[in-house]
């Protein structure tokens, strides 16, 4: 699948910008290019937007696997916070 088609797909979907590749890699690769914050929330809803623009073209994905996924690298990588003692 021509990696243009997501970022296509994205902006019109969900109104949401995403990179093609450049060079050798355009319509290879999509980069998930940001300006100011950015957090793992933000990263959850481009891989449910992903999950649903692989299905609408033909690339059968069952919702939540990849945000799923997404989840638990959070999780294992999250700072914990402290525990209170009273």
């Amino acid at each position: 699948m021509d990696s243009g088609v997501i970022v296509k797909e994205f902006r019109n979907r969900f109104g949401a910008i995403i990179a093609n590749g450049q060079g050798t890699m355009k319509g290879k690769i999509f980069r998930i290019a940001h300006l100011g914050y950015f957090d793992f929330a933000d990263l959850f809803a481009v891989i449910a937007g992903l999950e649903i623009i692989l299905n609408a073209n033909g690339f059968p994905v069952s919702y939540g696997t990849g945000v799923a996924a997404v989840q638990e690298i959070y999780e294992s990588a999250a700072v914990k916070p402290a525990t209170v003692s009273a």
